[in-house]
């Protein structure tokens, strides 16, 4: 283990950690990293800092490794299927699967589920209005000029909004920018918002 609980194989991670607590109890994950596309992972987790700052918490940056480079020679050929079943047998201490207890869910089970889903995680409050606060940053040249956009963005609303650029307009920009404010941070949202001002004097 290292110093922020994650797991490592001389000095390389080679796990990532979840954890949550709600309702008195405690939430956690841990993902294994069998047998990782390095490059497509880099790709994955760097967003263009251009566009996105987030304020949120971010990874420590740490060398990461593959664990199949670390087994012995007959397990070299292991799928993640396989892989998953030796980790059961290991922490549930058994020889076999077929050994593991085994809970299927019920019709009653499944319908709760898809009850509390719909419930609770269906939405969009939940899916992004609880996001860290961060932000957004945009520029393009277009015909009249540049424009320059800066988004403060907290609980998935628009709480700031700069707009700079090369452009000439009649009205005040800040006029623009206060009706962006409180908007939500989607593009049909930020679309409707748009379409019902007349954008000619501001640009």
């Amino acid at each position: 283990m290292s110093g922020r609980n994650d797991l490592v194989i001389d000095g390389k991670k080679v796990s990532g950690a979840a954890m949550t607590i709600a309702n008195g109890r405690v939430y956690g994950g841990y993902s294994l990293l069998l047998d990782v596309d390095f490059e497509a992972m880099e790709k994955a987790l760097k967003p263009n800092r251009k566009k996105i700052e987030s304020k949120g918490i971010r990874s420590v940056r740490s060398r990461v490794g593959n664990i199949r480079e670390h087994l012995a020679p007959q397990y070299q050929g292991i799928t993640i299927e396989e892989f998953k079943d030796l980790m059961v047998c290991q922490l549930l201490q058994i020889e076999t699967i077929s050994q593991a207890k085994r809970y299927d869910l019920t019709e009653k089970d499944w319908q709760q589920i898809d009850a509390l889903t719909e419930r609770k995680y269906h939405n969009w409050e939940w899916n992004y209005g609880n996001a860290p606060q961060y932000r957004y940053h945009r520029d393009g040249r277009f015909t009249g000029g540049t424009v320059d956009i800066h988004l403060d963005i907290k609980k998935g609303y628009i709480a700031a909004c700069r707009i700079y650029g090369d452009f000439f307009g009649k009205a005040d920009i800040a006029e623009l920018e206060g009706h962006l404010i409180g908007t939500r941070m989607e593009k049909e949202d930020v679309l409707a918002t748009l379409n019902a001002i007349d954008l000619a004097p501001y640009l």
